[in-house]
Formats: structure tokens, C-alpha cells, sequence
């Protein structure tokens, strides 16, 4: 017969205190958690994680090979015969399951604190604009910035910005108006804007050039990319156009001679769609979009000084990344994304060139939320993504990766959030778009 408690037998307890939370976020999944001694043992989205007493701080532990921890699916139970250790045991769908973890191994650097220096800046646009057709590119010493689309009509110009005096100047009108899904990108000397003609802006002489039409524009009905992604490799810039309209199409600009020519077509793995499309400063790296049938996912790299596109190894068994942002860090290939496959929520993988592989990199510890919300860009030797409020229930986030201690840092409270934020980083902060203007964080 079961015991039973009375109210004289339980004691006024002061030793209540809150933990700051590894894993932040609402009702996705439920928590599960187990006491081991002094220290706190969890499991939350996917993610297994401990809290350690001595140092104040969480850390995270990586799952077994075979599976992935689903906190819905399994429970930790504590171990009598071993002080620091907890069980698992998890009920999936190929038969249960049971592990035991030992506390006293957790690696201890996969988990890095939130910055406590940081400082936030709204800047208001200072015209009215439409955010899908809003570009943004850093030039060295200003924002430079394109509009597509007007509220009411359609506009042409833009404007420029500059962090170290405070002050904006209006760029007049393009020889063509934007339009929705253009491309911007910083060649060194002129911001290339292209979604039909492209044009390219000098903020030295302070005027627009158009420049010889690009051939894979004659393959389209419209005379314009359907869609179009961008990256400047060396002293050409590379369009890679969608897959859709026309199929493959990619071309190489070079402002020096006012010269376009059309790319070497890309490996069939990759022509499903683009995740990210970033450079390496003398290549190009592509990751496609996953085909639900096969559930797999390619990339490739594209060398133009060769003209040739290589296949790289697919992702591994467990990933599929969805709205994935990316960047070349440190001499590796970076790509954070929506995991569809059985991983944590929010995961991540780092391409060698010097061993032709993936290798997982450390969870990003938030949740995932709205898909297609994450920015990326690349800022000094880490990869800073942006999470907006949508994932967290709270402020935006920007998380910045550090590849060579395969750790993340937090900077939190951005005062404003976007569904599809453009970012990029300047010398000493990262800057995204937002329908209520640009966010600077200072970083430096």
C-alpha cells in the first residue's frame, strides 16, 4: 500500500532560485528534466542539455549517432548506482530505446554565454518603401541602399548612409525602376542592382550606368530573372537565376570590361532550388534545396576561373535544412537552417574544402518558429544569423557562430523584427532591414 503524505510532514523550503534557461521558446515541446545532485539534467526540443551548478552555466551534449532525443519520446531517469549519470529512455518508432549519459564527460565549450556590451540603433527609412523590394549593401564606408517598389509608386532610387558622420543623402532615380526579388551586391567600387536590366550605382561620381544586357536574360519571356541570387567572387559578379524560369540559367559580370557570360550549367543535385548562395571570395558555394521525394540534400561550389561547378558530398543522414542562410567562415563553408529531418529544430553544418566534409556544428539553442524568418551574413570570423521575434515569443535575436571554439554568443532585445529581414555586416556592426527601418547593432 502507497504511503500517504501528510501536510505536517512537508517543510518551508527557501532554497528556490531560477536558472537561466538553455533553450528558449514556448509550447513547441515539452520540457523533461531530472535532478543529479547539484546539477540539472534536460531535454527540450531535441536538444539535450545540463546545468551545471559549479560553473553557472549550461551546456549542451550531443546525441547518439543512431537517433536523435526527442523530449516527447523520452525520459530521463536518474541512476542510484551512479552519481553523475542519468539514464534515458526513449520510446521511437523503431523499437524503445535506452542510454546513459555521463555528466562528469560534457564537454565544456559548447555552450557560450550572451554578451553583456551591445548597442542598438533603429534608423527610420527615410522614405516610404516596400520591405520585399528593399536592398541593402555595405560599400566600406556606407549603407547603400536600392527601393523597388513604393507603397503607392514605383520607385527607382534609393539612398545612402553613413555610420561614421550619421548622416543620409538620397540617391537619385536608377535608368530603370525596381522591381520585387532584385539583387544587390557590393562589387568594391559600385553597388550591382539586377532583376531585369541591371544597373550599377557609383557613389564616387554619384551616378548610374547601365551595362550590356546579360545573356541568360534572352532565355525569359519577361526579360528578367524569375528569381535571382547573387555573389561577388574575385572580379566577377555571379547571378545563379531560378531553377523554374528558365532552368540552370546563371551569368558572370564584369565590371571592368562591361562584360557578361553565360555560367557552365549546375549539377542537376542542386537545380531543385537555392538555400544559400554566398562567396568564398574567389568562388561561389551552393546549397540546393532538398527534394521531398528523395529526402536529400546537395550542394556544390562554382570556380569561374575555370568555368566549372563541382559537386560536393550530401548533407548527412538527418538534416535537411529549410530557409537556411549561410556563409564562408575561417576558410569553411557555414549553413544554418529549419532542420525537416529528425535533428534539433534549428541545426547547422560546416563544409572542409581541405577534407571534402560536413561535420555538424554546435546547436544554435533556440527554437524553431515561422520558417523562412533567419538572416545570415557573415561578420569577421564568426556567422551571424538573425532570429526574429517569431521564434522566440520575446525580442529578435542575433546569434553569432564562432567556427574555430564551435561555439554560439546571443546579443539580444533588437528593437524591432521582420518576416524576411535582409542583413549585412559592416566593420564594426551588422545591420537588417526591418518595415519600421534599418537596426544597427554595434559590434565592434
Amino acid at each position: 500500500m502507497a504511503r500517504r503524505w501528510d501536510a505536517a510532514e512537508w517543510t518551508e523550503s527557501t532554497g528556490w532560485r531560477s536558472l537561466p534557461g538553455p533553450l528558449l521558446g514556448g509550447d513547441r515541446c515539452r520540457p523533461r528534466t531530472a535532478a543529479v545532485g547539484d546539477d540539472v539534467f534536460a531535454l527540450l526540443c531535441g536538444q539535450a542539455a545540463v546545468w551545471s551548478d559549479a560553473a553557472q552555466r549550461w551546456y549542451t551534449i550531443a546525441s547518439p549517432n543512431t537517433v536523435k532525443w526527442h523530449s516527447d519520446a523520452c525520459v530521463p531517469i536518474l541512476d542510484p548506482t551512479r552519481a553523475a549519470s542519468v539514464n534515458v529512455w526513449c520510446s521511437l518508432p523503431e523499437g524503445n530505446a535506452f542510454w546513459r549519459v555521463d555528466l562528469d564527460r560534457v564537454e565544456a565549450t559548447r555552450y557560450s554565454e550572451p554578451a553583456t556590451l551591445s548597442r542598438w540603433e533603429l534608423l527610420p527609412n527615410p522614405a516610404a518603401t516596400r520591405l520585399d523590394s528593399l536592398t541593402m549593401v555595405w560599400s566600406g564606408e556606407e549603407l547603400l541602399y536600392f527601393s523597388g517598389h513604393g507603397i503607392e509608386v514605383e520607385e527607382s532610387g534609393g539612398w545612402g548612409y553613413a555610420p561614421s558622420t550619421n548622416t543620409m543623402h538620397r540617391i537619385p532615380d536608377a535608368p530603370y525602376p525596381g522591381r520585387h526579388g532584385q539583387v544587390a551586391l557590393w562589387t568594391g567600387e559600385e553597388m550591382l542592382v539586377t532583376r531585369g536590366p541591371t544597373t550599377a550605382w557609383d557613389p564616387i561620381t554619384l551616378r548610374w550606368r547601365t551595362t550590356a544586357p546579360s545573356p541568360a536574360l534572352t532565355a525569359t519571356p519577361s526579360g528578367a530573372w524569375s528569381s535571382a541570387y547573387g555573389a561577388w567572387a574575385g572580379s566577377e559578379a555571379i547571378f545563379y537565376g531560378s531553377p523554374f524560369e528558365p532552368s540552370n540559367v546563371g551569368a558572370a559580370y564584369n565590371p571592368e570590361t562591361d562584360t557578361w557570360r553565360v555560367m557552365a550549367i549546375a549539377p542537376a543535385a542542386v537545380a531543385v532550388g537555392v538555400e544559400v548562395f554566398v562567396s568564398s571570395g574567389d568562388e561561389a558555394y551552393l546549397l540546393g534545396s532538398w527534394s521531398p521525394g528523395s529526402r536529400s540534400q546537395s550542394a556544390a561550389v562554382y570556380t569561374p576561373a575555370t568555368d566549372r561547378w563541382r559537386l560536393l558530398p550530401r548533407l548527412p543522414d538527418g538534416f535537411v535544412l529549410s530557409d537556411a542562410v549561410g556563409g564562408f567562415v575561417d576558410g569553411e563553408f557555414i549553413v544554418v537552417g529549419v532542420n525537416s529531418a529528425e535533428g534539433p529544430p534549428v541545426s547547422g553544418l560546416k563544409y572542409s574544402p581541405a577534407s571534402d566534409t560536413w561535420t555538424e556544428i554546435a546547436p544554435i539553442l533556440l527554437p524553431t518558429g515561422l520558417p523562412g524568418s533567419m538572416a545570415g551574413a557573415t561578420h569577421g570570423d564568426e556567422l551571424a544569423v538573425f532570429l526574429p521575434a517569431e521564434y522566440l515569443g520575446t525580442t529578435a535575436t542575433i546569434a553569432f557562430y564562432n567556427p574555430s571554439t564551435d561555439t554560439w554568443r546571443h546579443i539580444d532585445g533588437a528593437p524591432a523584427s521582420a518576416p524576411h529581414p535582409t542583413m549585412v555586416s559592416g566593420d564594426t556592426f551588422i545591420a537588417y532591414l526591418t518595415s519600421a527601418g534599418t537596426v544597427l547593432l554595434h559590434d565592434g
